[in-house]
């Protein structure tokens, strides 16, 4: 059977990420459930932090956990779709790119005269 660059098989589906929604609900029950348990050893904090997560099945928490990390780079403002379009400062280069204007900053590596 041959694999795919993703090291999964071809008949295999990828796992379905959850909505923002859907985590943003899921993290704050987490956290009343930890914070229920917050007087509680450390011992049985996790178990019972590990008998609540089994409640779920594996593939919604696999997309939970993939919605979290597809945010996590995401600023709040991409996050709740509030972004604004790109500033003024954008202009565009060669073959109608933008570029970004950037300040000429000094090169540390470069000799400063012949006082060597």
């Amino acid at each position: 059977m041959k694999k795919t660059p993703g090291r999964q098989s071809p008949e295999m589906e990828r796992p379905k990420l959850a909505s923002r929604e859907e985590l943003n609900s899921f993290l704050n029950k987490v956290e009343a459930f930890k914070k229920k348990a917050k007087h509680e050893d450390k011992a049985r904090q996790q178990e019972a932090l590990r008998s609540y997560l089994q409640q779920f099945e594996r593939s919604d928490l696999q997309g939970l956990m993939g919605r979290a990390f597809a945010d996590a780079m995401k600023s709040p403002s991409q996050k709740l779709g509030t972004a604004k379009p790109p500033s003024a400062e954008l202009q565009h280069g060669r073959g109608g790119k933008p570029t970004v204007k950037r300040k000429k900053r000094p090169n540390k590596n470069r000799k400063r005269g012949a006082s060597r």
